[in-house]
């Protein structure tokens, strides 16, 4: 049998991009795809955790992936 599965997707971005993505989320989305930094320690103290204030405010699912750190230099290059 062959099953299909439809996936969409939105970026969203902003000042407070948890807030409008927790917000988003509960009105749109059935999960929620997150990468992290996978910071801890101080660094996650001092600039927290987008992906972990989503968790925390979202009624949905949320997975997050933490890319390899070349992905990440690439982005911010």
């Amino acid at each position: 049998k062959n099953r299909e599965i439809g996936i969409s997707f939105d970026i969203l971005s902003g000042h407070t991009a948890h807030n409008e993505i927790t917000s988003y989320a509960n009105r749109f989305a059935d999960m929620v795809v997150m990468a992290t930094h996978g910071r801890s320690g101080l660094t996650h103290m001092l600039l927290g955790s987008h992906a972990e204030k989503v968790a925390l405010n979202t009624e949905k699912t949320v997975l997050t992936i933490r890319p390899s750190a070349e992905i990440f230099d690439k982005q911010n290059s």
